[in-house]
């Protein structure tokens, strides 16, 4: 007894073959901008903070390494930072570059009691308290280097220009390059939100205020 085989044909019509409108386009399009625009902030702010966090690790090994070079040499070692450049060397022992990849960050504000520069001596002990603030994008984090223990330690992440503090008791004056709020002790300087073409870095050597209009 033979088989019948039934074969259907089904052939999509014009009718039924239907693309997306103008207005669904559209539609997906505002939405997937609205997703990219929530999504981008945070990514950005996420990469800023991986910068952060890689170049003051960066800097406390490094100070670790100008002392550990100064007691294997029995000899003074001197660490220089260039504030403008974000950057840093001790002579025979290393130069560091911070404003570059990987770490593409920058360094607001350095003082080891009014200088540039900390010297650790034959016994690995600096010659001086300091800080070092690191920022990248919107975060900062200041590092503080104390001359009695010889100890690093590392301040909180500050947000949106958030202050930077210089621990007390703290010697000498503070240099600042061009940050929002600085806060050594009792005094306070507050920045305009645009940077103001200063010639020559502000030295904070007092209590009280000083507004700059």
């Amino acid at each position: 007894m033979g088989r019948s085989t039934y074969r259907t044909n089904y052939r999509l019509s014009p009718r039924n073959a239907r693309g997306f409108s103008l207005f669904e386009l559209m539609l997906v399009t505002a939405i997937a901008g609205i997703i990219a625009a929530i999504a981008m902030p945070r990514f950005a702010g996420a990469i800023a903070r991986t910068r952060l966090e890689r170049a003051v690790h960066r800097l406390t090994e490094d100070i670790d390494l100008v002392r550990n070079a100064a007691r294997a040499a029995s000899a003074t070692k001197i660490l220089v930072f260039d504030a403008s450049t974000a950057s840093y060397s001790a002579d025979g022992v290393l130069s560091r570059d911070l404003s570059r990849e990987p770490f593409a960050v920058a360094m607001p504000a350095v003082t080891f009691q009014g200088n540039r520069y900390v010297a650790f001596d034959g016994y690995g002990m600096p010659a001086a308290t300091g800080l070092v603030s690191i920022r990248s994008g919107k975060f900062v984090r200041v590092i503080t280097l104390s001359s009695a223990t010889g100890e690093v330690s590392i301040g909180a992440i500050t947000v949106d220009n958030g202050p930077l503090i210089v621990p007390e008791p703290f010697e000498g004056p503070v240099i600042v390059e061009i940050t929002p709020i600085i806060k050594p002790g009792n005094f306070v300087l507050t920045l305009p939100e645009e940077e103001p073409e200063l010639e020559s870095p502000v030295i904070i050597t007092g209590g009280g205020s000083l507004p700059l209009n």
